[in-house]
């Protein structure tokens, strides 16, 4: 059965109930706002903790989280054991009168196209760095994916990641309703001003000289610390490559010995069968196990030792697979050693199935291998079904993904050990391997490219990555992809209430941190985690992305310090009063440096409209998503960058880059 009729095929299994209608408790209501948990991120949902990096711990009620169509509430215990928010999800807020464009339009909402009008003076939300009273740009919309005006939230996506450990202070002024009254402050607003925690904002807000008159309302929210976000992924990567007899992994050097290895399959080419490759080679592994379930499958969570950071089973081990493709070009010399991140609930084989890789490797004479992105991979699609129909099985997801994310880890390591995957007689062309030691690479595409800036930011074994068709930040990808037509036809009747549905995103996101880009962006290019070496990034982009909105892509770059070409977008193509807003350009080629290079979809500037400006996963046109990878100049400009001193050179002759309708695509 086809992944989109398995999905499908569940609907029926739902019980559709009516939006949620019942009181919403006390407890759960900000100054007297009638929805649970909004505004979200909130310091209101937390608790002092000295123990705790930030001073603070989540203290999310059981009884205020969304609910699905059962009657269970959301499960919030693993989200309370984290110290902060998330750096980059979005924020939730409900406004009364607030809920259509008309209205949207009359509070003079800084919208996706027009970023620079979150930071004016007079801006209606205005994001406050507690620390240094800066204020931090954005963009808001409205939810559009609701039906009925009275059930759309306010979003609000931070156009760079907010720092981890710090405060951040919110207030929302001055808004219209579409028939042009102004918004009055939340009873609570009036009500509260005297207490200790409001007139610590409001004193910040002044001292940044906002005025408290027009105020709707105002809170604070904590980013979580580095070690909230990445200490569990740091400690199953030292401990498992501790097990090999490797204790100083920033140094890059190979101590120990190799993973267990074996081979299982050897398929070789002909060049009428395939011009490109030599052979396709597959076989498995063992990685020690941090999870719960047994040989790391999925359904289990990661087993937590008495410090509550992950501990390997006594014993167990996932055996999980690779796969290889080795190029023609390989029989004249040893190439160069990649590993290659699949796409969404994909497998390995993805490797084999690309002609795009194909090319890549034969082209660039490079050998790719892959694994399965354990928890987001085609065995999880099962139970990624479950957890569409009841987030509190949420975690299962977010915690095998750190499992996979050490899975290709250890395979990086076979590529580069001496007594790895180039020792065996499968990876044996003629007289040498098929590829060389020294140095090791990663290509991702699409959630290969979400995925894959986690793996960079903790990888002691590649240095340089390519992520195509990238984004992070599932909270504000989910929505706005094509693929979430089949997803939200599970998703949404198990959570009928439209009004709920960002929020209850938002809350899983704080899990998924842990495990894709958004939660390790400050460290992918710089500042590593302890013990992992720097590394740096060509982000390659399609405009006009059905499945990964190029805003996520943006958001990306601007927190990894990724340079933009110096023309990097034809007339015309965007919306954005100033297009690619706070990305700076590329001063000169070849550029030793992270990258942002977007492609116009090939065919022809009339392919792909302008993207969508709604969170919708409404597009028009042919998908230009595959487009990068088959065209042959951003595969030249790839090659380059994957080498050990490689630069980011210039393809598209100073200008615009354009996309082309490659022969070989199927």
């Amino acid at each position: 059965m086809k992944l989109s009729a398995f999905l499908l095929a569940l609907v029926a299994s739902l019980t559709v109930a009516a939006s949620a209608s019942a009181a919403v408790p006390k407890q759960c209501r900000y100054l007297g706002g009638k929805a649970a948990l909004l505004p979200f991120p909130n310091d209101a949902w937390t608790k002092k903790d000295s123990a705790s990096e930030t001073g603070r711990r989540l203290n999310l009620p059981a009884r205020c989280a969304p609910e699905n169509a059962a009657g269970t509430a959301i499960d919030l215990t693993d989200q309370n054991r984290l110290d902060g928010f998330s750096p980059g999800s979005q924020l939730v807020l409900k406004v009364p009168g607030v809920n259509s464009p008309k209205a949207f339009k009359r509070s003079k909402l800084a919208p996706i196209t027009d970023i620079a009008a979150s930071l004016r003076r007079k801006a209606p939300i205005v994001i406050l760095d507690a620390n240094s009273r800066k204020r931090q740009a954005y963009w808001a919309e409205l939810d559009a994916n609701a039906s009925r005006n009275s059930r759309r939230t306010i979003l609000v996506h931070p156009a760079k990641n907010l720092v981890e450990g710090r405060r951040y202070v919110v207030v929302v002024r001055n808004l219209r309703t579409g028939s042009g009254k102004k918004v009055k402050p939340l009873k609570g607003m009036r009500k509260k001003r005297k207490s200790a925690r409001l007139k610590s904002i409001l004193a910040l807000a002044k001292r940044a000289k906002i005025k408290a008159k027009g105020i709707h309302v105002a809170w604070e929210f904590t980013v979580g610390s580095e070690q909230s976000l990445q200490s569990r992924l740091l400690r199953m990567r030292d401990d498992a490559f501790a097990k090999l007899g490797d204790t100083d992994l920033a140094d890059t050097r190979v101590d120990g010995k190799a993973p267990a290895f074996k081979v299982t399959g050897v398929e070789a080419y002909t060049p009428e069968e395939n011009p490109q490759l030599l052979r396709r080679v597959t076989g498995t592994f063992q990685v020690p196990c941090y999870l719960s379930s047994p040989g790391c499958g999925p359904g289990g969570r990661l087993n937590l030792g008495a410090d509550g950071l992950p501990a390997q089973a006594p014993g167990s081990e996932q055996t999980a697979r690779f796969v290889c493709v080795i190029p023609r070009a390989a029989q004249q010399a040893a190439g160069r050693g990649s590993l290659y991140g699949h796409g969404l609930l994909g497998d390995a084989d993805e490797a084999t199935k690309g002609t795009s890789i194909w090319l890549m490797a034969q082209e660039s004479n490079m050998t790719f291998c892959a694994t399965d992105w354990s928890g987001m991979s085609t065995e999880d699609v099962g139970n990624t079904a479950e957890i569409l129909k009841d987030l509190s099985k949420f975690p299962e997801l977010a915690d095998r993904l750190q499992q996979g994310i050490l899975n290709f880890m250890y395979l990086g390591r076979l590529m580069r050990h001496p007594q790895g995957l180039s020792a065996d007689p499968a990876f044996q062309v003629g007289d040498h391997a098929a590829f060389a030691l020294g140095n090791l690479f990663y290509d991702g595409n699409s959630q290969g490219g979400i995925l894959g800036g986690a793996l960079t930011a903790v990888s002691p074994d590649f240095r340089r990555a390519v992520l195509g068709v990238p984004g992070m930040n599932f909270s504000l990808l989910l929505t706005r992809s094509s693929n979430w037509k089949t997803y939200g036809a599970v998703f949404n009747p198990a959570y009928p209430d439209e009004a709920s549905r960002p929020l209850a995103l938002s809350l899983i996101q704080l899990l998924w941190d842990r495990s894709e880009s958004d939660g390790w962006a400050a460290h992918i290019t710089s500042d590593p985690p302890p013990g992992t070496p720097n590394h740096e990034v060509l982000m390659h982009v399609a405009r006009g992305d059905h499945q990964v909105t190029t805003a996520a892509a943006d958001i990306m770059a601007r927190t990894i310090g990724a340079r933009a070409n110096p023309n990097p977008l034809f007339p015309g193509v965007s919306d954005e009063k100033t297009p690619l807003w706070g990305i700076e350009t590329i001063p000169a080629f070849p550029y030793a440096g992270s990258a942002i290079i977007y492609w116009e979809p090939g065919g022809g500037l009339a392919r792909v409209p302008k993207q969508p400006l709604t969170n919708t996963p409404e597009h028009l046109g042919v998908d230009p998503h595959g487009d990068p990878r088959y065209t042959q100049i951003a595969r030249q400009q790839k090659s380059a960058f994957l080498t050990a001193d490689g630069k980011v050179i210039d393809v598209c002759n100073g200008g615009p880059c354009q996309a082309e309708k490659d022969p070989a695509r199927p």
